[in-house]
């Protein structure tokens, strides 16, 4: 029996023959809460001190946590208050904290949406911004250039920010090869024209945009590119399991501790196709990764190489 998940609830069974080939991302159980994963990495940060050190020595001002829309299944419920109560401890006040969604072109999030993504605690007590990349009164052109040579365009409280923290979902990714880490910054909040640039023929024609791949990547290239013209301070990235429970946090600076975690998925989860099949069973993983067309094109394209 194989089991699909579609839509917010519904499980599709299928009956398959015997000699069917299954691949399955296989995470080792983690008996860890979200919280302890959280406490765990940023005390023991990547390439970085520890998050409690670098908080002490900020500069005055905004606190800019980045996290990604409904289009990412991330609980941050789960974890998001112990993040927010541990800035407060350390003298950073509410309202310099932003909570900024890295929406790049998709539409705002709506009023239930922060609710399932947050809670009703962090909504209600929290100043929460979605990027608006059509909106120039909110972009602040950046010095220099992109790998690409294009001048870039930044959200305004990413950029003016005293501190900067970003949180992504790390997985294979069907064009820039893993989510996360740099594609918080872009396409999460650059400018419409960089976004096109990003999306265009020209990248996505690379072979080389592929799921898994990086090396010689175009999209890799551009973001990580424009993620160094305005790195954050400290970067969190998430790893969920087939039932999108937390499975692991690896945090600290944002190009080491990405590339370290995009190692830790690509042990559980990047199953090597021996050959090729007449017929292909996919899905999209269920909601909230079906809930659009264009979020479903990835289940299409991931499965390519069977």
């Amino acid at each position: 029996h194989l089991k699909l998940e579609y839509g917010i609830n519904d499980i599709i069974e299928l009956r398959c023959p015997d000699d069917s080939i299954i691949y399955n991302s296989e995470y080792s159980c983690q008996n860890k809460s979200a919280s302890e994963l959280l406490l765990e990495s940023l005390l023991e940060p990547i390439s970085s001190k520890p998050f409690i050190d670098l908080i002490e020595k900020r500069k005055s001002g905004n606190v800019v946590i980045v996290v990604s829309d409904i289009t990412r299944p991330i609980p941050y419920k789960d974890f998001l208050p112990d993040l927010l109560n541990l800035l407060e401890n350390n003298k950073v006040k509410k309202q310099e904290i932003i909570i900024l969604i890295a929406t790049g072109m998709h539409r705002p999030s709506t009023g239930q949406e922060r609710i399932q993504m947050f809670g009703e605690f962090v909504v209600r007590n929290y100043q929460i911004i979605d990027h608006k990349c059509e909106n120039e009164n909110d972009l602040i052109e950046l010095e220099g250039y992109s790998w690409s040579g294009s001048k870039v365009k930044l959200n305004r409280y990413y950029v003016t920010a005293s501190f900067r923290i970003i949180i992504g979902l790390v997985e294979p990714h069907f064009m820039a090869g893993f989510s996360g880490g740099r594609k918080s910054v872009c396409p999460g909040l650059v400018g419409l024209d960089t976004i096109k640039n990003f999306h265009g023929y020209e990248f996505l024609s690379n072979p080389n945009a592929s799921s898994t791949i990086i090396e010689r990547n175009p999209c890799h290239n551009e973001s990580t590119s424009i993620a160094m013209m305005c790195p954050p301070d400290f970067s969190i990235n998430i790893v969920l399991d087939n039932h999108k429970k937390i499975n692991m946090i690896i945090s600290g600076e944002l190009f080491n501790s990405h590339l370290k975690t995009i190692d830790f998925v690509k042990q559980a989860c990047c199953s090597r196709v021996e050959k090729q099949a007449d017929i292909v069973i996919t899905s999209c993983g269920g909601y909230p990764l079906d809930a659009t067309f264009y979020q479903c094109v990835k289940g299409f394209v991931n499965c390519l190489s069977a």
